[in-house]
């Protein structure tokens, strides 16, 4: 008869150990954006995530390990959530609309919001951690400039350097998604959806192609009122 090799005691199965790691890193990303990277504590990260501390240094034996993990799920689950297949979009502009309203519904979440700000306040005084943040902000823009580039190249959009147009209509969608966290801004669906056309038809007229703006508002015309793009 076959013995059967117990695992041993303590040890997580795969799915625990993930489920741990997801703790971990939900716990140091709170931590850090509520102390920022100096004043983190690991002993305050591991009450956060409900783990003891020995198992984080297992994992990340520095800080700075720890916030490269965190920020790679983070462009992992952004990543997978711009590849979200667009509903039969064949028309390359309708395929960057819909890569811009994804990108700019994710960056407006609460958490998506000051997690970013805490990136961007680390960044301004340490080069080290400038450079880091120029290197995931070139991942996280991918997308939107590689479906410019295609655009470009169908003729729906006017020519020129698509790095410099990716920067403006992100300064458009990085704009539309500060707005909504003021005080006093509107909330829900709609009110998503109109700060979002109004940026993109803004977007069109700078860079689109007559043809594109005429149909662009041909189609808004024809949807119903309070109908997502």
């Amino acid at each position: 008869m076959a013995i059967r090799t117990r695992r041993g005691a303590g040890r997580p199965t795969k799915e625990g150990a993930a489920e741990i790691a997801d703790r971990v890193l939900d716990g140091a990303k709170r931590t850090f954006c509520r102390q920022g990277i100096s004043g983190a504590l690991m002993d305050e990260i591991a009450i956060e995530a409900g783990v003891t501390k020995h198992t984080i240094y297992r994992r990340y034996p520095r800080k700075t390990a720890l916030l490269e993990a965190v920020v790679e799920r983070e462009l992992v689950r952004f990543t997978q959530w711009m590849e979200a297949p667009a509903r039969q979009e064949s028309d390359p502009l309708d395929m960057l609309k819909h890569a811009a309203s994804r990108f700019a519904d994710y960056g407006a979440r609460p958490e998506n919001v000051t997690f970013t700000f805490f990136l961007l306040a680390e960044s301004a005084f340490c080069p080290e951690m400038f450079e880091r943040f120029l290197r995931w902000e070139k991942l996280a823009v991918r997308p939107l400039l590689e479906k410019i580039i295609i655009a470009q190249a169908a003729g729906r959009l006017l020519p020129g350097d698509p790095r410099d147009i990716c920067d403006i209509l992100r300064g458009l969608i990085d704009g539309f998604s500060h707005s909504l966290r003021r005080p006093g801004s509107q909330d829900g669906a709609n009110a998503w959806k109109e700060q979002f056309e109004a940026r993109w038809a803004i977007f069109l007229r700078a860079l689109g192609r007559a043809e594109s703006l005429s149909l662009d508002r041909t189609r808004r015309d024809a949807m119903p009122i309070g109908t997502a793009a």
